[in-house]
């Protein structure tokens, strides 16, 4: 099947088993098929063109091919699309603000602006956000539903669903309701258009906020390392000491742990030596704040000294730094303040002056007999 430009809308194929024999009478025979038509087609003319033979590898016909196919371009058949239903979202609504990690709860309205048919069947609805007022905005997929109904002329239904945000999200952001998205249901407006129809925006912007987190971090007037250190040699137990405070807004509570490293860089990576690792299993609150007498053991900083010593490497030398980092493996949600948990302070390590071993005066008798025993000194 063809439109009237010649482009192919629609094809089926008929198979037929038997024999047509070349005598008069016998040379011939004729069909009548039943065809749907797709529901996708656009209104305008087209005909079919019915093909014999095609792609048959058994049938051989020589030079005598050239006349397996006619058409009926002569008398065009006009198709008007088939009724169709319509969807359309409506009404997004969500509060204007919320904290990231919380609950909010999204109501959709949608509605079948059809007047000529149901919409019957089962479809989806799928709601996320998108962020505003950037070039390349970030989505978050909220949930797809499925929605299996027969939604008459004119007819809409109301959805109500809750969504826990990213614990990340932050910012302002649309909330966008599609329905239909997989195409499941035929719908003539949709499809044969590029409108928008099936997407509800929401008008009103909600703006998500971070919520109070903790922030760990190595106070720096309190940091202290050795100056100089010597390859080869230790670095002495009680020289490295460092306090913990919270710069945050509420307590950091649970167990986490502080590490104190040798590195060349002064930024902690694999090839960085393990010094010390130590666990803190107390609450710590906000610095400057009052501490929560509901909590046990709180507090706004601790203090931890290094109490066992520490062999250098022979091979070090030159510029070094000591790390402190703390909450590693970051067991506690400091989001966005993760990179103020290290710190770095520069030491020098002087290289170790190396041996120089070396051989003189080797001494041997000037000829000896096979298998004998001879001295040699050096």
């Amino acid at each position: 099947m063809y439109d009237s430009q010649g482009k192919r809308v629609y094809s089926q194929r008929f198979d037929r088993i038997g024999t047509l024999s070349h005598e008069d009478g016998e040379n011939t025979y004729s069909r009548t098929v039943d065809i749907e038509l797709p529901l996708e087609l656009k209104a305008g003319n087209y005909y079919f063109e019915v093909t014999t033979g095609e792609n048959n590898s058994n049938l051989y016909e020589s030079i005598y091919d050239d006349n397996n196919s006619k058409d009926n371009k002569e008398n065009l058949i006009a198709i008007t699309p088939a009724p169709a239903p319509d969807l359309t979202v409506n009404n997004v609504t969500v509060f204007n603000t919320a904290t990231a990690g919380e609950k909010i709860d999204v109501t959709w309205e949608v509605l079948n602006k059809s007047t000529v048919k149901n919409a019957l069947g089962s479809w989806v609805d799928r709601i996320y956000l998108e962020e505003v007022g950037v070039t390349n905005p970030t989505t978050y997929y909220l949930g797809d539903f499925t929605y299996t109904s027969d939604i008459g002329e004119g007819k809409n239904y109301k959805r109500t669903e809750t969504f826990t945000l990213n614990q990340r999200i932050e910012g302002r952001y649309k909330v966008v309701v599609e329905t239909n998205v997989s195409k499941s249901l035929y719908e003539i407006i949709d499809t044969n258009n590029s409108s928008k129809d099936n997407t509800g925006i929401q008008f009103n912007t909600i703006d998500i906020s971070l919520p109070d987190r903790p922030d760990l971090q190595i106070e720096l007037d309190t940091i202290k390392v050795p100056d100089v250190l010597a390859a080869g040699g230790t670095i002495p137990k009680d020289s490295i000491e460092f306090t913990v405070v919270n710069r945050g807004t509420v307590a950091a509570t649970g167990t986490w742990t502080d590490n104190v490293y040798l590195s060349l860089d002064g930024r902690v990576s694999s090839d960085d030596i393990l010094i010390g690792s130590f666990v803190n299993g107390a609450a710590l609150e906000p610095l400057n704040t009052n501490t929560n007498s509901n909590v046990p053991n709180t507090k706004d900083s601790y203090r931890t000294v290094v109490t066992e010593s520490f062999e250098i490497p022979k091979y070090l030398r030159g510029e070094a730094y000591i790390i402190v980092k703390t909450d590693v493996g970051n067991k506690i949600d400091e989001y966005p303040f993760d990179e103020t948990n290290e710190l770095a302070q520069k030491v020098q390590i002087e290289s170790l002056k190396p041996s120089d071993l070396v051989t003189s005066d080797v001494k041997v008798i000037s000829e000896a007999f096979e298998g004998s025993a001879i001295k040699v000194s050096y």
